[in-house]
């Protein structure tokens, strides 16, 4: 005669008060035996997050009482080599929760055991919700819910060590991009044509904005109306303007003038009242003039571009998406569609939290050193990016100049992944 282990699975922290099942989720019973357990019976809570599993108590093994172990598993899906070694293709695989700590009941001679009510930390939401966004709860203790991967591992062990040689000075450090250009040509990075590189596809790809309709003339601006400053830096307001000219098929974009708007208000409070008339800069105005004016506009391109794109658009804008898939799709054949391309996003937006993000949640947020913002406007100006995100009707910017090379890769990545997605529904839907 089998026996049987009942219980209900629930959210670790209640939602408006009421608690909340986990359903689909698979789980393991398990006979303790001091790390050589003894898996007695698998199973899946229903939509109430109940369960119930029946298992052989002989199982344990002869003259064994068995001590029930309650193991909760979450599904991974993973792209592994075909057997043939031609091609991917997608393996389900279940790993134990990480941080759980399975119930145990000792010398259980019920026939039916029942857990009672059992919380998992499954991807909590942070509370309270300080930030632009909902962020994934990682408490005192950085167990996340989802483990690095092994390679993972090995490159951050290589790339410490590595980092570890520069600071000790038996290696110099790399020159970045900018660096090394000048190195190799000296003032190639001063020139306009980089510029217009920089802007169209630097890691701010900005989307250039036409004057009116059927002029060759775009812009591209950053405003700090209404924006705090620490009133020791000059950040004032831009605005790039450029020319479409003939070049191949659709034209080559060359950076013509620069508009720069000072505010003479108080710069800590935000206030707007006084501000001068832009003044158009061109490289007619000299080329130390010059220089300085593009420098101004680079500072602006990183600090707006530093909170919206990368903080904002790569990190908060993806998290937001998965806590939700993980709390809620188990069942769904979505989840191996989604999830192999969110695995590991949360270990590196939680390891970017001591560098962009500080505590709570993003209430507090670094500032780019040498810029006039403070962490309000970093907040503000981060809100303000994440609104305009939107992926319903989503689809890559077109191809605006054969310069626009961030357009061009970007319409090449979406046409394969359009692709994949319709193969993926129609083999599993």
């Amino acid at each position: 005669m089998p026996s049987y282990a009942t219980g209900r699975i629930l959210f670790e922290k209640d939602i408006d008060g009421v608690a909340k099942p986990v359903h689909n989720l698979d789980l393991q019973l398990l006979d303790d035996d001091y790390g050589h357990d003894t898996l007695l019976a698998t199973g899946k809570t229903d939509m109430h997050g109940r369960f119930r599993m029946a298992y052989e108590p002989k199982d344990a093994g002869l003259f064994d009482i068995p001590d029930l172990k309650l193991s909760v598993l979450l599904p991974e899906t993973l792209y592994t080599k075909k057997a043939t070694g031609e091609g991917l293709e997608l393996k389900r695989v279940l790993i134990p929760l990480p941080g759980f700590e399975s119930p145990v009941a000792t010398d259980v001679k019920e026939e039916t055991y029942d857990f009672g009510d059992v919380r998992v930390k499954l991807y909590e939401y942070l509370e309270p919700a300080d930030g632009p966004t909902p962020r994934l709860l990682v408490d005192d203790t950085h167990v996340l819910p989802q483990t690095q991967r092994a390679g993972r591992k090995l490159a951050l062990t290589e790339k410490i060590a590595e980092v570890a040689t520069y600071k000790l000075g038996l290696k110099p450090w790399p020159l970045p991009l900018t660096k090394k250009m000048e190195a190799e040509k000296p003032g190639s990075t001063q020139t306009d044509e980089f510029f217009v590189e920089m802007m169209l596809n630097g890691f701010n790809p900005v989307l250039f904005k036409r004057e009116r309709t059927g002029a060759q003339r775009y812009y591209v601006d950053w405003s700090w109306k209404g924006q705090i400053q620490d009133g020791v830096h000059y950040a004032p307001d831009t605005r790039c303007f450029f020319d479409r000219v003939a070049d191949g098929k659709i034209g080559k974009f060359v950076l013509i003038g620069i508009e720069i708007a000072k505010r003479f208000g108080d710069y800590t409070a935000g206030d707007d009242a006084l501000m001068v008339p832009p003044k158009m800069y061109t490289p007619e105005d000299g080329k130390e003039l010059w220089d300085r004016v593009k420098r101004i506009v680079r500072s602006n391109y990183f600090v707006f571009g530093e909170a919206q794109t990368h903080l904002g658009g790569t990190h908060l804008n993806v998290e937001q998406y998965i806590v939700p898939v993980v709390r809620n799709l188990r069942a769904n054949p979505v989840v191996s569609l989604l999830t192999p391309h969110f695995y590991g996003t949360v270990d590196i937006n939680h390891a970017a939290d001591g560098l962009l993000v500080k505590e709570n949640g993003g209430a507090v947020i670094s500032v780019p050193e040498g810029s006039a913002a403070v962490v309000a406007t970093i907040g503000s100006i981060l809100r303000a990016g994440m609104r305009q995100m939107n992926w319903h009707g989503f689809s890559p910017r077109t191809p605006q100049a054969t310069n626009d090379r961030y357009a061009h890769a970007a319409n090449v990545y979406w046409g394969v992944l359009t692709r994949y997605v319709d193969y993926y529904f129609a083999e599993h839907m």
